[in-house]
């Protein structure tokens, strides 16, 4: 079973058993158990993987290492799959730009950031962490996809600490399933104290307090809720406006199956 070498492992609330969230999975090949995972979405940087171990339990249960647009491409139809999503892409441009030597302004730039991550924690990064809508769209795609194909299908999400990237992908899916705030804020509060050390983050030995990536307080992500409903109107309307509109919505709901669309809006 993963969930011994894996940690901060559990399914999202109303997934019915097919999507689920942890911390990294390079430690399985430290245990080789039989599970009905079909798909592992990563949403770590490269420099965060711990790529020879990866590599043991992948060849040994066989499974494939794909990236992002290429299992797009396959119509996410492929079983037994790491897919490689890297969701802080841009936050780590700016960072190998600003630190190339040549770049005052990227520099400035990526100073800025950690400053305002600083002052205002998670909330700001988490903040950013949406702004990038295209990874944000193709890992929701990805899920609603990957779930349509096959009833048998289940996904596990993850990135380092799983619970900041994750935890963004998760309360999006939890708000198109119909979860209620506190239902989010609940799981989103599972992950405190269940984190593995903080090691490779990329921004953490940039920021002042590290241990904000080892935290999961609830007003974070009821700070998160209410930042996409100011902007956004609703967390319906952010997911509008990054083109997962509502055939998308409706796609991952029906995948999941046993859901009622009515009141779908009110509650995003």
């Amino acid at each position: 079973v993963m969930t011994m070498a894996v940690q901060n492992f559990r399914p999202l609330p109303r997934g019915k058993n097919r999507v689920f969230r942890s911390a990294q999975t390079d430690d399985l090949a430290e245990e080789f158990g039989d599970n009905n995972i079909t798909l592992i979405l990563d949403l770590r940087a490269p420099t965060e993987r711990n790529e020879p171990k990866v590599q043991i339990w992948t060849r040994a249960l066989s499974w494939k290492i794909v990236q992002a647009n290429e299992f797009l491409a396959a119509g996410a139809t492929l079983r037994h799959v790491v897919c490689h999503l890297n969701m802080c892409d841009g936050i780590t441009h700016q960072f190998r730009s600003s630190r190339s030597g040549g770049n005052s302004e990227s520099a400035s730039s990526f100073d800025m950031m950690v400053s305002l991550i600083d002052q205002h924690g998670l909330a700001y990064l988490y903040k950013l962490l949406l702004r990038h809508h295209d990874a944000i769209l193709l890992a929701m795609k990805l899920v609603a996809l990957h779930l349509q194909e096959s009833p048998q299908n289940k996904i596990l999400i993850h990135c380092a600490q799983g619970k900041d990237r994750t935890g963004i992908i998760s309360m999006l899916i939890e708000c198109v399933l119909g979860c209620s705030d506190e239902e989010i804020l609940n799981d989103y509060t599972l992950s405190e104290g269940n984190v593995p050390p903080v090691g490779h983050l990329p921004l953490s030995t940039y920021v002042r307090d590290s241990t904000i990536f080892e935290k999961s307080p609830r007003s974070v992500m009821s700070n998160t809720l209410h930042y996409l409903r100011t902007e956004y109107g609703s967390v319906e309307g952010y997911l509008n406006a990054i083109r997962f509109d509502a055939t998308w919505q409706h796609r991952l709901q029906r995948s999941v199956g046993g859901f009622s669309t009515h009141g779908i809006s009110a509650r995003l």
